[in-house]
This record gives C-alpha cells, sequence and structure tokens, in this order.
C-alpha cells in the first residue's frame, strides 16, 4: 500500500499487487509533495497561532 497525493483534508492510496512496478522516481516525487505540504501546514498552523513573524 502506498499514498499516491495528500494534502491537510484528503488522502488518496493505492495497492499494488507487485511492488517492483512501482517507479523510484514517482515515490521520490510523492515524498517530495507530502513533506512540502507538511511544511507548508506546520507554518500556516504557526502563522494562525502567531508563533511565527513573517
Amino acid at each position: 500500500m502506498r499514498i499516491l497525493e495528500s494534502d491537510a483534508k484528503s488522502m488518496f492510496i493505492q495497492t499494488l499487487i507487485d511492488e517492483s512496478k512501482a517507479s523510484l522516481e514517482l515515490a521520490i516525487k510523492r515524498m517530495f509533495s507530502i513533506s512540502h505540504s507538511m511544511c507548508v501546514d506546520a507554518l500556516n498552523s504557526l502563522k494562525k497561532s502567531g508563533h511565527y513573524a513573517s
């Protein structure tokens, strides 16, 4: 099972029977997308709470 896309409100998951068909490049792009979204969400939360001054 792997996460294809996610954001603060949703997550798309795919189940593979043959994991060897998974693309390494797509996996890295997904990891970047997920970690970027997590950072954006964390910064937005800090801004809303007043603990971050931009």
